[in-house]
C-alpha cells in the first residue's frame, strides 16, 4: 500500500497576512489506496460589522475507488469542485453580495455496473441568480455547464445613527458594484475503453469571478449645528479569482490472476488578485457652544495582494 500525506501552510501568504485581520488559508493534499483529495480554502475579512468584507475562495479536487488488493466489487467516483463567495457587512447586517460555483463529477456503481456525470455552475448577486447555464454534451460525451454574465448596479441601502457628543446624526449608505461570473463545470464517467467494470472519470471545474464594490455616503441631522457631514465615497473592495481544478481517475477491476489497478492524476490552482479597503470612513459635526466632534465608523489599511495561492500537480498509481 502506498500513503501520502501532505498538509501544508501557505508560506508565501505570511508577510500579506499581517495586513488581512482575521484571513486564514489551508492547503490539504491526502492520498491513499482507495482515496485522493486535494483541496485549497482560503478566507479574509476586513472592516468591522459596520463597514466590512468577508471573502471565500474555495476549490478542491477528489476521487475514490475500491483499493486495489481487496476482494470487493470496483466502486469508482471523482470529482472537482470550484466556488467563491463574498459577503459585504453594513451597519450591523449581512448580504451575501456575490456567489459563484462550478462542480462536476463522474461515478461509476458496483456490479451491476452503472455510470453517470453531472455538472453546475451558478452566479448568484445578493442572493438571486443572475444568469443559467448552458447545459450540452460537449467534447466526446462529457457534460458540460457553463454562463458568463457581468452585472453592475446598487446593491443594497442601510442606515444608522450615531451619537456625536449631543447630537444623533444618522448616516445613510448604497452599496454598488460591478461584478462578473464565468463558471464552467465539467462531468464525465465512462466505461474505460468501452469495457464495462472499467472507470475513466475526468470532471473539471473553472472560475473566472469577480467583484469590484464601493459605497456613497450621506448624512443628516434633525438639530441646529453648525455643519455636520460623512465621507462621501469609500472602495470596499476590488478582487478577481480564477480558481481552476481537474481530476483524472481510470480504474480497471481484477481479471482472473491480473490485479485491480488504479490510475489517477490532477490539476488545482487557485489565484486571487485583491484590493482591500483602504483608510476610513468618518463623520462629523460642530456643534453650537460644544465645538465639533468625529467619529470614525471604519478605519483600515489596505493592500493589494496577487499569487496562487496553491498549486497542486500530480499523479498516483495503485
Amino acid at each position: 500500500m502506498k500513503t501520502r500525506v501532505h498538509r501544508t501552510a501557505i508560506g508565501v501568504l505570511t508577510a500579506a497576512a499581517a495586513a488581512f485581520i482575521g484571513s486564514t488559508a489551508s492547503a490539504d493534499s491526502i492520498l491513499v489506496n482507495g482515496t485522493h483529495s486535494s483541496i485549497e480554502d482560503y478566507e479574509d475579512s476586513e472592516g468591522n460589522g459596520d463597514i466590512g468584507n468577508y471573502h471565500i475562495l474555495f476549490n478542491r479536487t477528489y476521487s475514490s475507488w475500491t483499493p486495489t488488493g481487496t476482494p470487493y466489487d470496483q466502486r469508482s467516483h471523482a470529482l472537482a469542485e470550484s466556488d467563491f463567495f463574498d459577503y459585504v457587512y453594513l451597519f450591523g447586517y449581512e448580504h451575501e453580495v456575490i456567489s459563484a460555483t462550478s462542480f462536476g463529477d463522474g461515478d461509476m456503481t458496483t456490479a451491476p455496473y452503472t455510470y453517470t456525470r453531472n455538472a453546475s455552475a451558478s452566479f448568484s448577486v445578493n442572493g438571486d441568480a443572475i444568469a443559467t447555464p448552458t447545459y450540452s454534451w460537449c467534447q466526446s460525451n462529457t457534460y458540460c455547464a457553463d454562463l458568463n454574465k457581468s452585472i453592475s448596479k446598487t446593491l443594497f441601502h442601510g442606515n444608522q445613527t450615531f451619537w456625536l457628543g449631543p447630537v444623533p446624526l444618522t448616516v445613510e449608505a448604497d452599496v454598488y458594484g460591478s461584478l462578473n461570473a464565468s463558471a464552467s463545470g465539467r462531468g464525465y464517467g465512462q466505461p474505460f475503453i468501452g469495457r464495462s467494470g472499467y472507470f475513466m472519470g475526468n470532471p473539471a471545474s473553472s472560475l473566472s469571478a469577480g467583484a469590484y464594490l464601493g459605497a456613497s455616503m450621506t448624512a443628516h441631522v434633525d438639530y441646529a449645528v453648525v455643519d455636520f457631514g460623512v465621507t462621501a465615497n469609500f472602495g470596499l473592495l476590488g478582487v478577481s479569482v480564477t480558481p481552476h481544478a481537474n481530476e483524472l481517475l481510470i480504474t480497471r477491476p481484477r481479471n482472473g490472476s491480473t490485479p485491480a489497478k488504479a490510475d489517477l492524476s490532477w490539476n488545482l490552482g487557485t489565484p486571487i488578485d485583491i484590493t482591500t479597503m483602504n483608510g476610513s470612513v468618518v463623520a462629523w459635526a460642530d456643534v453650537w457652544l460644544a465645538g465639533r466632534y468625529d467619529y470614525t465608523i471604519v478605519q483600515w489599511n489596505g493592500v493589494h495582494w496577487g499569487y496562487d495561492i496553491w498549486s497542486d500537480v500530480n499523479q498516483a498509481s495503485f
